[in-house]
């Protein structure tokens, strides 16, 4: 998982599609937020990552 954000003007936003792509890995960019993701916008960033936990947890049992 990589999270990045739109409007960040510290790293093009087009560097986190590119490593996605190359990692073939999950992406979530939030749409306003900077280079300084968890100051801008914690609270999205933390329903991101409990998203993530929730899922990783619904497949554990899954394959258990």
């Amino acid at each position: 998982l990589l999270i990045s954000s739109m409007q960040d003007r510290l790293v093009s936003p087009q560097c986190s599609v590119d490593l996605v792509r190359h990692w073939q890995a999950q992406h979530i960019q939030h749409p306003w937020a900077g280079d300084d993701l968890p100051l801008d916008d914690a609270p999205w960033l933390v329903q991101r990552y409990q998203q993530q936990l929730r899922s990783f947890d619904s497949t554990e049992r899954r394959f258990n």
